[in-house]
């Protein structure tokens, strides 16, 4: 009658560790997923603002004060 309980106490165990070493490796993509969008964000955020450099600088370059002036209210938003 003992030997009963004591199986069925580690099967219950091992049930336990199973599903807890499951959650582990849920958990694990989970992160490696969220990291690797948080490096892509932002990579697309320095792309984004590398443009937003480079089109800004070629409205400065512009002879005429009114442009300058035009594309600094645009870029400013």
């Amino acid at each position: 009658m003992i030997k009963k309980n004591s199986h069925r106490a580690g099967k219950w165990r091992s049930t336990l560790v199973g599903a807890l070493l499951g959650v582990l490796v849920v958990q694990v993509f989970l992160v490696r997923w969220l990291a690797q969008s948080q490096v892509d964000s932002a990579q697309e955020r320095n792309v984004a603002e590398a443009a937003a450099r480079v089109a800004e600088a070629r409205c400065l370059e512009t002879a005429s004060p009114r442009t300058r002036d035009a594309c600094r209210v645009v870029t400013a938003r």
